[in-house]
């Protein structure tokens, strides 16, 4: 079955028309005669397009960037070793210069053959030159105000600063002020236990003693050196029994003879060891001296 394009013969009108593709075998039309028109176009057939391959980025590699970095800082024998093993470096980029600029810097040791050939000195815009001169006021004062914020800031840290130490030496100064009141105490009460326990304590011992002496009817004149010495170990070693000796129920070194003005503490249900009475016997190396 025959299809797609075909002719409509003009004479006859639509009652006469052919396919495009029968042309050839019935070339003219059967009412008529006319003949049917043989510029038949050949389909278009529409081919894909050949991709175009993307330029692809030469891969770079690390290891060569790095020295192409410090290509100018490395050593002459290393740079050869590094080219004879086929390390190339990249040139040097050659800035583009302005001749005519170069020249109008030189001026005046130029001849004046070439300094008449120069161009005039471009005279400036007054609107540009504004325009960049107000950028650069603008820049300035806001470089101004920064370091001024950043001043009253810093400013304002010194002060903090300034307080908190002014603080800490008032709280030295108490600190200081308590140490010479704990020191004046401390050498208070060390005098007090002083006059109270220590010298009491040699008093006692040493009234025990002579009563002791007392007793035998012998008077410490007439002891001799190895007996006088016995007698003074004799007193150290009381005194500081005395010393060591804390009664309960009565303030450390308090003597017995001070106990009746303390509170009755048996009407309270506590007991209270008795005090010691005094030392009796003889003092060592007295027999002798008894007849």
């Amino acid at each position: 079955m025959a299809g797609g394009r075909y002719h409509v013969c003009k004479k006859c009108g639509p009652a006469s028309w052919i396919f495009a593709a029968k042309v050839p075998k019935f070339p003219k039309c059967q009412w008529c005669g006319t003949k049917w028109p043989t510029d038949v176009p050949t389909p278009k057939i529409w081919s894909k397009p050949e991709p175009k391959p993307r330029p692809r980025k030469p891969k770079t590699n690390k290891v060569h960037d790095c020295l192409r970095k410090v290509w100018d800082t490395l050593p002459e024998e290393a740079c050869v070793q590094l080219k004879e093993a086929g390390f190339e470096a990249k040139p040097a980029r050659t800035e583009d210069v302005d001749l005519v600029a170069l020249l109008q810097q030189h001026v005046g040791d130029l001849p004046q053959v070439i300094v008449d050939a120069l161009p005039a000195t471009p005279t400036p815009d007054p609107r540009q030159e504004g325009k960049e001169a107000g950028d650069v006021l603008r820049s300035s004062v806001g470089k101004l105000r920064d370091l001024g914020q950043r001043k009253l800031r810093l400013q304002e840290e010194i002060d903090t600063a300034k307080d908190n130490l002014r603080a800490m030496l008032h709280k030295m100064q108490d600190i200081q002020n308590a140490i010479e009141e704990a020191k004046v105490e401390v050498a208070k009460t060390t005098k007090e236990y002083e006059d109270k326990v220590v010298k009491h304590c040699a008093e006692e011992v040493n009234n025990g003693v002579e009563s002791v002496l007392q007793a035998l009817g012998m008077q410490e004149a007439s002891l001799t050196e190895e007996q006088k010495r016995k007698l003074e170990a004799l007193k150290s070693d009381e005194a500081k029994r005395r010393r060591m000796q804390v009664d309960p129920g009565l303030p450390p070194g308090l003597p017995p003879s001070q106990a009746s003005v303390m509170p009755d503490l048996a009407a309270r249900g506590r007991s209270r060891t008795p005090p010691g009475g005094a030392v009796g016997g003889q003092a060592p190396g007295l027999a002798s001296q008894t007849g």
